[in-house]
């Protein structure tokens, strides 16, 4: 086997922006390792070319769709077997806890495998959560390291006698020491930043400010909630879409917004401990957000006066907040003090990621 040889899996295609980042500082830090990558193309998406040397396990089943999903991924199992058998890398990396079981039933002798934890196990049920974080367990028995994407999951693991590190999803390559431009806008702009689902909440969200004539919305991203999105803000004028962005167009999409919208459904069992992208992002553009109250992140921001925080159910709490935050530009100023102050004392993605190149090397 090669030493310096890696297999991540990821369940779908493309694969999500923290598993790029991870192969592309893997590859930075082991240079002319071997890094492949098995992707499950669920919805029917035209490979790129960049990806041309991905494995890819093409078989439909869209997003949302949990029951077909449970019922390929066997199919999807015997495929990754199929090609770690036939790579032998030295190193599995597993993207959320359902390939985790999958590379935990197939890991060959003398392989290292890391669970690459950004979600944790999640059901609307208790008796369902329960099964999943006990078929987690049993998977983690075969495993050697855990990689946190937030440091609220890292508790929730103390049971866990292998490796744990911390790397939160922090953009990459990027520095904190950002300079605002003044801008001069008219209305009191929101911005959505992201993926577009949680569609009850972006909902509450239109309902909230679609009678606020100084107050702008703009949603930006793309997603399987988009077109519904769209459809129910007919009408409304101070609402708009810019659709899909690439990456470098980050700053530009903080700079034209006064505050940032990263509120996500609380009663979640996975939002309750995760940290979102946009708490990162706002530390780096120095971009206030609101977040869902009675979360750990929520609890944090409070704490440390980050931002604010906000029932996600409750569309007249979500008024009043904003009526509140466009009509004090104070709250705002102070705001972004403390995001400087936090970010000053914040590590980068390079700087989290050492310890887990160190035990690598050590492998």
């Amino acid at each position: 086997m090669n030493t310096k040889s890696f297999l991540l899996v990821d369940s779908f295609y493309p694969i999500n922006s923290r598993n790029v980042k991870i192969e592309k500082s893997i590859k930075q830090q082991f240079e002319g390792c071997n890094f492949d990558i098995i992707a499950w193309n669920r919805e029917n998406r035209t490979i790129k070319e960049e990806h041309k040397d991905y494995h890819i396990y093409n078989k439909y089943s869209p997003a949302g769709k949990l029951f077909k999903k449970l019922v390929y991924l066997f199919g999807f199992g015997k495929y990754i077997k199929n090609v770690n058998n036939r790579l032998c890398p030295k190193i599995l990396i597993a993207s959320h806890w359902e390939i985790l079981l999958l590379l935990s039933l197939f890991k060959r002798k003398g392989q290292v495998l890391i669970y690459e934890n950004l979600d944790i196990p999640t059901a609307g049920n208790l008796f369902f959560l329960r099964i999943l974080q006990f078929i987690e367990k049993c998977a983690l028995k075969k495993t050697d390291a855990i990689i946190f994407a937030s440091r609220f999951f890292y508790p929730l693991y103390d049971f866990y006698v292998g490796e744990k590190f911390i790397l939160e999803n922090k953009p990459l390559n990027c520095k904190s020491s950002y300079i605002p431009q003044k801008q001069d806008r008219k209305d009191f702009t929101i911005s959505y930043i992201g993926n577009v689902r949680y569609l009850p909440i972006m909902k509450n969200l239109i309902d909230s400010i679609k009678e606020l004539k100084n107050i702008q919305l703009i949603i930006h991203g793309d997603g399987a909630s988009l077109k519904e999105l769209k459809e129910y803000s007919k009408g409304y004028f101070n609402i708009s879409f810019t659709g899909r962005y690439e990456v470098d167009k980050l700053p530009q999409l903080y700079e034209s917004s006064d505050i940032v919208w990263a509120v996500y459904p609380n009663d979640d069992y996975n939002v309750k401990y995760a940290i979102s992208n946009k708490f990162h992002e706002s530390l780096i553009y120095l971009k206030p957000c609101i977040y869902a109250d009675n979360t750990e992140l929520g609890n944090y921001i409070e704490k440390h006066h980050l931002g604010w925080t906000v029932n996600p159910y409750d569309i007249h709490a979500i008024k009043d907040l904003i009526i509140q935050i466009s009509n004090n530009p104070n709250c705002l100023s102070d705001i972004i003090i403390n995001l400087n102050n936090e970010s000053s004392k914040s590590k980068t993605w390079d700087e989290d990621l050492q310890p887990i190149i160190n035990y690598i090397n050590n492998i």
